[in-house]
C-alpha cells in the first residue's frame, strides 16, 4: 500500500510529534482503516530519515491512547478508525467568565460520557497560548479554541503560528474566526462585522434592545429605568449588560421576572400585590424566604379555628412592626452617633487652637462640653450595639 505519512525536518515541531499527527490524518482520511498494518519502524525510519527511536516513541504514544495495537511478530494495526473510542479534548479558553461558562457547560454536557475534556485557560497571554500547545499537542484528539488576543500585529502573527501547530481536522476554533489563519479547520462565531453598517429598522427586536442598551450605557445618567432588558439577550450581550450594571454609581429601578438577575443587582425588591407597592430588603432569595416564613403558619395551623388563625396573623403583623421599629431606633441610633462624632470632631479642633485659652473660662467651658460629648457618644454606642444584639 502506498502510505502518505509525512513530516518536516525543518519544522520546530518534534518529529514524533509530527508522525503521530501524520498517522492520525491517514486514519481519519480513510487511507488506513481498521485493521490495516502500518509501515514498520524500520520502514518509517527509511523512508523518512529518522531515528527508529523516534518511530517507537510514537507508536507506543499512539498505541497507549488505543489509536494502534501491536501483534508480536506481525506489526502495528489500526485499532480504531476514529482515533481512540473516547476522544480526548483540550479546551484552551481565554478566561470564564459567565458567558464561557455556559458555553463550557453546554459544551460538556453534549459530549456527556463520548469524551475526555481538559480546559485550561490561556488568560489572553500569548505565552501561555504557546506553551499550552506545544506541551499538548500529541495528547489530544480535538483542540478547542477561543482565540481572543491583544490586536497587535506582533501577537496575532504568534497566535496564528502557534495554531498552525495544531493539525486542521483536530482544531475547532471558537467565538472568533481569525481571516489569517490558513486551512480547513472548523470554527464557530457571531459575525458582527457586517452588522455595524445595517439600518436599524432591519434589525431584530433582541438586536434593538442591544443598541437602545448601548446608547443607554453612553449616557452620564444616575437613574436607570428598565424594563425586562435580559429579555432576548445572548449570553455574551448579557454579560456586557451585567458588567455595565455593576460598574453604574447611580440608582437602577428594574422590573424583572429574572431571578439571576434579580439575585445579582437587588438590595431591595418591591413586590405589586391586591394592596399596592410592598417593600423587602434584599435580594430576590430574600423575598422568597420571608414569603414562605409568613405563609409557614397557614400551613401549620391549618386545622386552627378562625379565631385561633387570626390571633396567630394578629402576633405576626405584631412581630412585623416590632421589627421594622427595631430598624428603625438602630438607623436612629446610628445618625445620632454620626452626628455626635461630627460635634465632638469640631470641639477637638477647638481644642487644638491656641487661640481657645486666651479666654480661660470658656477654654474650662469648651473641655466640659467636649467630655460631656465624648460621654454622650459612648452611651448613644452601647444603645446601638443593645439594639444589634435583640434578637
Amino acid at each position: 500500500m502506498a502510505y502518505t505519512i509525512k513530516i518536516d525536518l525543518k519544522s520546530q515541531t518534534p518529529v514524533y510529534k509530527q508522525l503521530i499527527n501524520s498517522v492520525e490524518t491517514a486514519i481519519h482520511n480513510g487511507e488506513y482503516r481498521y485493521g490495516d498494518l502500518l509501515p514498520s519502524m524500520n520502514e518509517l525510519s527509511l523512508q523518512l530519515g529518522i531515528s527508529k527511536e523516534t518511530v517507537k516513541k510514537a507508536y507506543s504514544l499512539m498505541r497507549d491512547r488505543g489509536v494502534i495495537s501491536a501483534t508480536q511478530g506481525k506489526g502495528f494495526y489500526v485499532s480504531s478508525e476514529n482515533s481512540g473510542q473516547n476522544p480526548k479534548i483540550l479546551v484552551l479558553f481565554d478566561k470564564l467568565s459567565t458567558y464561557k461558562q455556559v458555553l463550557f457547560s453546554s459544551f460538556s454536557s453534549t459530549i456527556g460520557t463520548r469524551g475526555e475534556i481538559t480546559i485550561r485557560l490561556h488568560n489572553q497571554q500569548i505565552d501561555l497560548l504557546e506553551y499550552y500547545i506545544d506541551e499538548n499537542l500529541d495528547q489530544f484528539d480535538y483542540y478547542v479554541v477561543t482565540p481572543h488576543f491583544p490586536l497587535d500585529e506582533s501577537t496575532q502573527r504568534r497566535a496564528v503560528k502557534a495554531l498552525m501547530r495544531i493539525p486542521n481536522r483536530k482544531l475547532i476554533l471558537l467565538d472568533r474566526c481569525l481571516d489569517s489563519l490558513p486551512g480547513n479547520y472548523g470554527v464557530v462565531y457571531q459575525d458582527f462585522t457586517n452588522d455595524v453598517l445595517m439600518p436599524i429598522s432591519t434589525l431584530s427586536g433582541g438586536e434593538k434592545g442591544r443598541v437602545a442598551l448601548t446608547k443607554l450605557m453612553l449616557k452620564k445618567d444616575n437613574v436607570l429605568l428598565l424594563d425586562e432588558p435580559t429579555n432576548h439577550l445572548d449570553m455574551d450581550s448579557r454579560e456586557v449588560l451585567e458588567d455595565a450594571l455593576e460598574n453604574f454609581p447611580g440608582t437602577i429601578l428594574a422590573i424583572s421576572h429574572d431571578r439571576y438577575f434579580i439575585n445579582r443587582f437587588a438590595t431591595k425588591v418591591c413586590v405589586l400585590e391586591a394592596g399596592g407597592v410592598k417593600e423587602y430588603l434584599g435580594n430576590y432569595d430574600d423575598y422568597f424566604e420571608k414569603i414562605n416564613r409568613q405563609q409557614a403558619p397557614d400551613s401549620e395551623n391549618a386545622g386552627m379555628t378562625k379565631t385561633a388563625m387570626d390571633k396567630e396573623k394578629r402576633k405576626s403583623r405584631e412581630e412585623e412592626k416590632r421589627i421594622r421599629e427595631k430598624k428603625n431606633a438602630i438607623a436612629a441610633a446610628e445618625k445620632a452617633i454620626a452626628t455626635a462624632e461630627e460635634e465632638a470632631a469640631e470641639m477637638e479642633a477647638q481644642l487644638a487652637d491656641p487661640a481657645t485659652y486666651q479666654d480661660a473660662e470658656k477654654a474650662a467651658q469648651l473641655a466640659k462640653a467636649y467630655q460631656l460629648k465624648k460621654d454622650e457618644i459612648e452611651r448613644r454606642y452601647a444603645e446601638w450595639e443593645e439594639l444589634s444584639a435583640e434578637e
